[in-house]
């Protein structure tokens, strides 16, 4: 995270950091495919202790608050991360341990599609007493090296919803795909999270990655969460379902904001107000009226329901 200076304190609340979690192409040849990359922290579990020295911090000035507010939201390298690679068209699955700056390598691949995810041991815990893991990652593997960063949280975010007809029955068997945008990069592999309804229609989609708190806090205050440098940040639901269509309009893009995201994005949101009336500054940091949030029970999004037409015959 950069560090908050008066010439790009803004930026933050204009929500224009880049993801934590990016995969890119590499370059370099090796006798087999090769997997690297790093596992990063990125749990941003703050008490209400550290909220605290954060905002007495903010009163005093910014030279005291920029450090302290970079302990507290940096995202950190992890260690000791159990990283499993699968090829997805044949199931073969390798695991590594990240090393003590947070690194991994996968060598003497065949050549495919991996879905690389982590996750910390059994033993280990966050601060609220959960096991760090990440979103599952796709790289495909050539002659050439894949690489890819894996953000770890304490828990991913799932959305539900129904899918029903025009006259409101329920839609059985129709296929929901969620699509994380802004997509990445030309030429990189989106990952799709994809279900099946229920006879009453009901479906769920598990395992997308939550944006940090201080974006969140910077949507609340107005800001986009779909611009270009913020991968990921909302999710796009298409429908398939023979005899049905789902109408373009009708298709929910869904910002990944939660109930337990809000809480601390919120206190996030005041403390920066703070330092914005300590710095004299002629921005104001508040909480904007009719931003859009969906409803959710702690890092579940409910009531994503969507409606399809029938196709004429």
């Amino acid at each position: 995270m950069r560090c908050i200076t008066r010439s790009c304190y803004a930026l933050l609340l204009l929500c224009v950091f880049s993801a934590s979690l990016i995969a890119r192409k590499g370059y370099g040849r090796d006798s087999g495919g090769k997997i690297y990359g790093m596992v990063w922290d990125a749990s941003q579990e703050i008490t209400e202790e550290e909220f605290s020295r954060l905002e007495r911090a903010a009163l005093n000035s910014e030279e005291e608050f920029t450090p302290l507010f970079r302990e507290l939201l940096d995202t950190r390298p992890q260690p000791g991360a159990v990283i499993t690679a699968r090829n997805i068209s044949n199931g073969n699955t390798a695991r590594v341990v990240s090393n003590s700056e947070g690194r991994f390598s996968f060598t003497d691949l065949t050549k495919g599609i991996y879905e690389v995810s982590a996750k910390m041991p059994e033993q280990s815990s966050t601060k609220g007493g959960k096991r760090l893991l990440s979103s599952p990652n796709r790289v495909r593997v050539v002659e050439t090296c894949g690489h890819v960063g894996l953000a770890l949280h304490p828990e991913l975010i799932t959305i539900k919803g129904r899918i029903t007809d025009f006259y409101g029955l329920p839609v059985a068997g129709a296929k929901v795909t969620g699509t994380p945008v802004p997509v990445p990069e030309v030429g990189l592999i989106i990952n799709t999270v994809t279900a099946v309804s229920d006879k009453d229609g009901f479906y769920e989609l598990h395992g997308f990655t939550p944006p940090g708190i201080y974006r969140i806090a910077g949507y609340l205050n107005g800001g986009d969460l779909r611009v270009p440098t913020s991968l990921g940040t909302y999710v796009e639901i298409h429908v398939e379902s023979d005899g049905f269509k789902e109408e373009k309009k009708n298709a929910p893009q869904v910002p990944l904001v939660t109930e337990a995201q809000l809480a601390p994005a919120r206190r996030l949101l005041q403390i920066l107000n703070r330092l914005a009336e300590t710095m004299n500054s002629d921005h104001e940091i508040r909480e904007r009226e009719g931003v859009p949030l969906p409803s959710s029970h702690g890092c579940t999004i409910t009531g994503i329901d969507i409606f399809l037409d029938a196709v004429d015959e």
